[in-house]
C-alpha cells in the first residue's frame, strides 16, 4: 500500500456546492496565521478524539468527533494544487481503504475558510477539547502514477453507482496519529461508514433582538424593549412558539434575548455595548456564536459591530428588518427643525420635549443635535433635498454639498466595510414596500426664512408647519425609502408588501423564524396590536411631582401613593416610572369619560406643569390639548379632572381645588414654618372661609346674577393674592408659602371663568 498523505486536498466546488450547517455543529472559531500555543506540544502517542463517526448525510461524507484534548490541523496551498493539508502538525490522519487506492482524508468545518486562500499561505485550525464537531470529509489520493486527483473519491464512487451495500462491504475508514520520527501509527481505529446517522439536535443558536430608535425605555433603573408601542411583542411570542426560551422567564436554558439600549447615544457607542451583550449571551448559553434580528436603527447598530474593528467573530446570522442602510429623509425633519411626523412622531416629540426641559434645554433642536446624536446618524447619504427655483421648479441637490453630513453611514457603506459584512456574517435583508407613494423620499426646500432660530440650516421644507406638500413621496415602508432599505448588494433579500415600518417585526415573523431555524412555522402571532393603534392619550408632568391617572372605569396607572409602588391596571398603558424628573403616561385607544389625575409633591415640592394631549392619526383635527401649572407642597396632593370625549374633540383640565382646600394648605404651611406669623394665618383663614361660603353657593350656577357674584369672588381672591405679597415683604410668610397659595388661588380663579 502506498504511503498515505496527510489529511487532504479538496476542490473548492466541493466545499461550496450544497453546503449546509447542522444546528448542533460547533465551528472552529477562526483560522490562525500561526500555530496556536495550545497545539505546540504534540505527542503522537496521545489519543486525540473520541465518539468518532463517519457518515453520509445524503449529499456529503461527514466526520463527527469530540476532541479528548485540544489539537490543531493546518492547510497550505501549493502552486501545483488547489489546496493541500500540510504535514507540519502530523496529528490526526484519516485513511480510507476500499480496494482501489489508498486515499488520505481530511476534514473542514466551514468551507468559507478556504476563501481567498493564496499560494503558499498556511492556515491553522484549532479543535477544542470537549466540544462536538460535525465536519465535512474531504479527500486527496494519488493513483498508481502519483497524479493528483483533487476531489473526494468516496463521492466519486457514489457518482459511479456505488450503493450503501458497496460501501458497507468494501470500504473502511481508519484514523490514527502518526509518529513521523519512527514512521509509526498510534491510536489506530477502524470504522464502517454509517448511512443512517444524524447528529443529535441541540438547541437552536441563541438570538438577540435589537430594537430601533425609541424602541427601548428605562423604567426603575432597568431597560426594557419597547414597553410603549409593543412593536416586538408578537415576534417574541412567535419565537417562543417556535421553541425559543426567553431570558428572564426562569427557564433553564434561555436562548432568546433582547438588547434594549439608550437610543439617544451614538450608534458606535451602542455597538460596543452590543459586543458586551453578545459576550454575556455566549457565557450564558455556552455557544460561540449568536444570531441577530435587528429592526430599523438596530440594523445599523448590528452593522457597526459586525463591520467594526472590535468584532469577535461571534455572529452567525444577522437579519435586518427595515434597516435604513443609507438613511431616511424623515430624520432631516427632526435634526434640522425638530419636526416630527405622524402619531409616532408626535409622541416622540412630547418625549423629547420632556427630556429637553429636564436637561435645561429650551430649544428642542439644540437638544436633539447635542444630546441625541443617533438622530443625525439616520440622515441619508444620497441626494434627497430639492432646491426651489425661480420658475417654481425643483432641482435635486448633490450630496454632500450643502447637506448635513452623516460620516457614520458613509463609513458603514464604503466598499471595504460592506465587504466585511458579507464575509463576517450570513446576512438576510427583509424590507417592506407598501406603495409607490407611501414614504418620504425627497424634501423640497427653500432658504430658511428665519435663520436666527437655528433651524433648517440646510433648507426649509416650505410650509411644513401648514401642510406636507414639501415632502415628495415614493416607495418604502412608510418611514424608510425602499432604495435605502434595499441597498445591500449581494445579500439575500426578502420583500414584503404588507405592514409598515413598525409592523414589519410582526408581519415578517414567519420569514424570520424560517431563516433562523430552517423550518417555517404554521402559527402566526398577532395578539399584541398596540403598534397599530392610531389614537393615544398622553399625560405628562414636569416635576417635582409624581402622579396617577384614574380612567373612567376606575382603573389606575401611575404611582400608588399609599404603597409607594407603581400601578398599571389599564391594558397596554405605559407609565415611565417615578425615579426621574421625566414622568408620563401613555394610554392607547382611550375610553371616553371623566379622567381623574392626582399629583403628589416630591423632593421638597415646587412649581409644576401638568399637560394632557389626545392624538388621532386618522382624524388629526380631533386632537385635543390642555395644560395646567401650579405649585405644590412636598407630600401634598393636587387633584384634577379631565372630561374627554373623542367625538367632540374636547378635553378640559379642571382642578378640584376649592377654598376649603386652600384653608387646609394654610394650616399645613403654618405647621411647617412657611407661615411664620400667627396673625397672618388668622387673616388668611378668616378671609378664605368667608369666600368659601360664597363659592359653594354659586360655583355650579350660571345665570346672570351669579356671573356677577363670580366676578366679585374673583376680585376678592385677587386681593388675597396681593395680601400674600405684602405678608412676604414683611417676613410673615416665606416665598414657598406665597408660591403655593398664589398658584392654588389662580387655579380656583380659573374655575370661576
Amino acid at each position: 500500500m502506498k504511503k498515505i498523505f496527510l489529511l487532504s486536498v479538496i476542490l473548492p466546488i466541493f466545499l461550496l456546492a450544497g453546503f449546509f450547517v447542522f444546528m448542533d455543529s460547533v465551528r472552529a472559531s477562526e483560522y490562525y496565521d500561526t500555530l496556536p500555543a495550545e497545539c505546540s506540544n504534540f505527542n503522537p502517542r496521545d489519543n486525540l478524539t473520541q465518539d468518532e463517526i463517519f457518515w453520509y448525510d445524503g449529499e456529503r461524507f461527514r466526520f463527527s468527533f469530540t476532541p479528548v484534548k485540544t489539537f490543531c490541523t493546518s492547510w497550505k496551498r501549493f502552486y501545483y494544487s488547489s489546496f493541500w493539508v500540510d504535514a507540519v502538525l502530523q496529528q490526526l490522519w484519516v485513511k480510507g481503504d476500499y480496494g482501489i487506492s489508498e486515499p488520505s482524508f481530511g476534514f473542514i468545518d466551514d468551507p468559507s475558510d478556504f476563501l481567498g486562500f493564496a499560494i503558499n499561505e498556511e492556515r491553522y485550525f484549532k479543535w477544542e477539547a470537549g466540544r462536538r464537531y460535525d465536519t465535512y470529509l474531504s479527500a486527496n489520493f494519488a493513483d498508481a502514477r502519483y497524479y493528483w486527483n483533487v476531489h473526494n473519491e468516496f463521492e466519486s464512487l457514489i457518482r459511479r453507482g456505488w450503493t450503501e451495500e458497496d460501501f458497507t462491504e468494501g470500504a473502511t475508514v481508519s484514523i490514527y496519529t502518526f509518529d513521523i520520527q519512527f514512521n509509526r501509527r498510534w491510536n489506530l481505529k477502524n470504522f464502517i461508514i454509517d448511512f443512517y446517522y444524524l447528529p443529535p439536535q441541540e438547541r437552536i443558536d441563541p438570538v438577540i433582538l435589537i430594537p430601533g430608535i425609541l424602541g427601548s425605555w428605562e423604567v426603575g433603573g432597568r431597560w426594557f424593549i419597547d414597553p410603549i408601542f409593543h412593536t416586538y411583542d408578537n415576534l417574541i411570542e412567535a419565537l417562543i412558539g417556535a421553541g425559543y426560551q426567553e431570558d428572564g422567564l426562569l427557564v433553564d436554558e434561555p436562548n432568546l434575548f433582547t438588547f434594549p439600549y439608550d437610543w439617544r447615544l451614538s450608534n458606535t457607542t451602542t455597538a460596543e455595548l452590543l459586543r458586551v451583550k453578545i459576550q454575556e449571551v455566549k457565557d450564558i448559553t455556552g455557544k460561540d456564536k449568536v444570531d441577530l434580528v435587528a429592526h430599523s436603527m438596530g440594523g445599523l447598530v448590528a452593522r457597526a459591530y459586525i463591520q467594526g474593528d472590535d468584532y469577535q467573530d461571534d455572529v452567525d446570522q444577522v437579519i435586518f428588518l427595515g434597516a435604513p442602510h443609507r438613511g431616511a429623509p424623515e430624520s432631516y425633519l427632526k435634526w434640522e427643525g425638530a419636526y416630527f411626523k405622524g402619531t409616532y412622531g408626535v409622541i416622540q416629540k412630547y418625549i423629547f420635549q420632556i427630556e429637553a426641559a429636564m436637561n435645561g434645554y429650551f430649544d428642542l433642536v439644540n437638544y436633539i443635535r447635542e444630546k441625541v446624536p443617533a438622530v443625525g446618524q439616520l440622515l441619508p447619504i444620497d441626494d434627497y433635498l430639492k432646491d426651489k427655483q425661480t420658475d417654481e421648479s425643483y432641482i435635486l441637490r448633490d450630496y454632500p454639498e450643502n447637506y448635513p453630513v452623516n460620516i457614520f453611514l458613509e463609513n458603514l457603506n464604503n466598499d471595504g466595510n460592506l465587504e466585511k459584512l458579507k464575509q463576517r456574517a450570513d446576512a438576510t435583508n427583509i424590507v417592506s414596500n407598501i406603495g409607490a407613494t407611501s414614504t418620504t423620499n425627497y424634501i423640497k426646500v427653500i432658504t430658511d426664512p428665519n435663520p436666527a432660530d437655528n433651524k433648517w440650516l440646510d433648507g426649509y421644507p416650505e410650509d411644513i408647519d401648514k401642510n406636507l406638500s414639501s415632502l415628495e413621496t415614493g416607495a418604502g415602508d412608510g418611514t424608510v425609502p425602499y432604495s435605502s432599505a434595499n441597498s445591500l448588494s449581494s445579500v439575500d433579500m426578502i420583500e414584503i408588501n404588507s405592514g409598515n415600518h413598525n409592523e414589519l417585526p410582526t408581519v415578517a415573523q414567519k420569514d424570520i423564524i424560517e431563516i433562523l431555524t430552517g423550518e417555517r412555522p404554521e402559527n402566526y402571532f398577532n395578539d399584541k396590536i398596540t403598534a397599530s393603534f392610531r389614537r393615544w392619550t398622553i399625560f405628562r408632568v414636569y416635576s417635582p411631582v409624581d402622579f396617577v391617572v384614574i380612567a373612567p372605569g376606575g382603573r389606575r396607572v401611575g404611582k400608588d401613593f399609599e404603597t409607594g409602588a407603581e400601578v398599571n391596571e389599564i391594558p397596554d398603558a405605559f407609565y415611565s416610572g417615578f425615579d426621574s424628573n421625566m414622568e408620563f403616561v401613555l394610554i392607547p385607544n382611550p375610553e371616553d369619560g371623566e379622567y381623574e389625575v392626582e399629583l403628589q409633591g416630591v423632593s421638597g415640592g415646587g412649581e409644576y406643569l401638568f399637560a394632557f394631549d389626545f392624538i388621532d392619526e386618522d382624524q388629526p383635527e380631533r386632537g385635543a390639548q390642555a395644560s395646567s401649572a401650579s405649585y405644590v407642597l412636598d407630600g401634598f396632593i393636587d387633584s384634577f379632572k379631565i372630561d374627554f370625549f373623542r367625538a367632540s374633540s374636547s378635553a378640559e383640565i379642571e382642578s378640584e381645588i376649592d377654598f376649603a382646600r386652600i384653608i387646609e394648605l394654610v394650616n399645613i404651611l403654618f405647621e411647617r414654618g412657611e407661615i411664620k406669623n400667627q396673625a397672618a394665618r388668622n387673616i388668611l383663614t378668616v378671609d378664605l372661609a368667608r369666600l368659601s361660603e360664597k363659592y359653594d353657593k354659586i360655583i355650579n350656577k350660571d345665570d346672570e346674577e351669579d356671573k356677577l357674584d363670580k366676578l366679585q369672588l374673583k376680585i376678592e381672591a385677587k386681593l388675597i393674592e396681593r395680601a400674600l405679597d405684602s405678608f412676604e415683604s414683611r417676613g410673615w410668610i416665606t416665598d414657598v408659602a406665597r408660591n403655593v397659595l398664589s398658584a392654588n388661588l389662580e387655579l380656583l380663579i380659573d374655575k370661576l371663568d
